[in-house]
């Protein structure tokens, strides 16, 4: 029979990044998802160095991404709002490639 990975959701951890990366390793978690859309996971706090550095301890910790999470809150139904919404989902895109 396959295994099937196990990834977690780091925020459900309720901890800090690295911690929670620490834990969902010694939990015997295959890989993480993320929430992109704001505080010290955003494209706007995570600056080249800091995506270089978190990506490095994910995989010293035998993990790897499955997802970044961009759920923004809003829809893109309203076309005033569409080209902030559009831009916030390129920088999040941006980041996880």
């Amino acid at each position: 029979m396959n295994r099937f990975p196990i990834g977690v959701i780091i925020d459900s951890f309720r901890t800090d990044t690295y911690t929670t990366i620490r834990k969902a390793a010694e939990l015997g978690a295959d890989s993480i998802q993320m929430y992109s859309t704001s505080g010290e996971n955003s494209p706007e706090s995570l600056t080249p160095q800091k995506r270089r550095e978190l990506l490095g301890f994910v995989k010293s910790n035998g993990l790897k991404f499955s997802a970044l999470c961009e759920d923004i809150g809003r829809g893109f139904f309203r076309p005033e709002n569409n080209p902030e919404l559009i831009e916030k989902s390129k920088r999040i895109l941006d980041l996880a490639k």
